[in-house]
């Protein structure tokens, strides 16, 4: 899920938001937007923040794996299970 939709679904979303990560709402709305970058700072509060629905690999596309490479181990991890469990079914 990317960070508009999440915010789009409940009202008041975007203020909580911007009150946990300690920025302005105007600039949680540029980021919701598209018109500002997501800092990478707080790409593993609004991370946490939405359960996991909003990941920092959806927040920062281009350079998340610079940051957190330990999230490309926890990725190729998981697809090595799937592809583990779906290998031996018809799909």
């Amino acid at each position: 899920m990317n960070l508009k939709t999440w915010v789009e679904s409940e009202y008041g979303r975007a203020m909580t938001i911007a009150k946990a990560i300690d920025v302005p709402p105007s600039f949680v709305s540029k980021m919701v937007n598209g018109e500002k970058a997501v800092p990478a700072q707080h790409c593993k509060a609004i991370c946490k923040l939405t359960d996991g629905l909003v990941t920092c690999q959806e927040l920062r596309p281009l350079d998340w794996h610079k940051y957190w490479p330990e999230l490309s181990e926890q990725s190729i991890a998981t697809l090595s299970v799937a592809n583990h469990q779906t290998a031996g079914q018809v799909v």
